[in-house]
């Protein structure tokens, strides 16, 4: 996650593969993490030729899932500008949230510049959302989701199909593979809040102990991009 200038005063990032991993066929810039996992890391040369939101979104992707790993009394630290001691009590680099600290060689060298990440948790960016497609951390996607612990999945509505008679399209039901494990399920309902969601949902919500949320897409997006912490959610593209 830190940065270093190249001979040509380049600055290259090293960042959380993620969601991302189809960046290094786009764009010449993103290569394969340097010194990391060549698998699960990407190194992206700052030149300009990566958007700078697909960029800041591998940078705070990155960040988050550093973040999440350390322990709740170095994340204070973090937010305070305090020294994080690790292994043999040496120092690491303190890095304030929302920044990333350029290092090494050229006129870059010791700055930093601003970037939109959080702290204390693993967030989910939504950029977009129109009618039949979402994009979330710089991947778009034209089909309903599932969102379960912090990995998306396809939507299978087949178990539900059942009831399609009675109400014009296919409800949600308490037979599809819904994500329980979670403290609240958020339901987008659609673009026009038109999904049903069958009152079997709602009594399992319910004996789970489970807060169900349940709002037109743009409104369940809006709940998500607050927090994702100990929430799951299922979400309509359409109607």
């Amino acid at each position: 996650m830190r940065a270093a200038a190249d001979q040509r005063q380049l600055q290259n990032v090293t960042a959380s593969l993620g969601p991302h991993g189809g960046l290094r066929g786009r764009h010449a810039a993103v290569t394969v993490g340097y010194h990391l996992s060549k698998r699960h890391w990407n190194t992206v040369t700052l030149d300009g030729s990566v958007p700078d939101d697909e960029a800041l979104e591998l940078i705070g992707h990155a960040y988050d899932l550093v973040v999440v790993h350390l322990t709740k009394a170095q994340q204070r630290k973090l937010i305070t500008g305090q020294p994080i001691r690790g292994r043999g009590h040496r120092s690491r680099p303190v890095i304030a949230p929302g920044q990333l600290i350029v290092a090494g060689p050229g006129p870059a060298a010791g700055t930093c510049r601003t970037i939109p990440v959080r702290v204390r948790r693993v967030s989910m960016r939504f950029t977009g959302y129109s009618f039949g497609s979402i994009r979330v951390d710089g991947v778009t996607y034209d089909h309903d989701l599932v969102i379960d612990r912090g990995k998306i999945r396809k939507r299978k509505k087949a178990a539900s199909r059942r009831f399609r008679g009675g109400y014009g399209h296919t409800p949600l039901s308490a037979a599809e593979d819904i994500p329980w494990r979670c403290r609240r399920l958020v339901i987008g309902t659609g673009a026009d809040g038109a999904l049903p969601v069958l009152q079997q949902v709602r009594e399992e919500a319910r004996r789970r102990k489970i807060d169900l949320v349940v709002l037109p897409t743009a409104e369940a997006i809006g709940v998500l991009a607050k927090t994702t912490k100990d929430t799951n959610a299922i979400l309509h593209l359409t109607c």
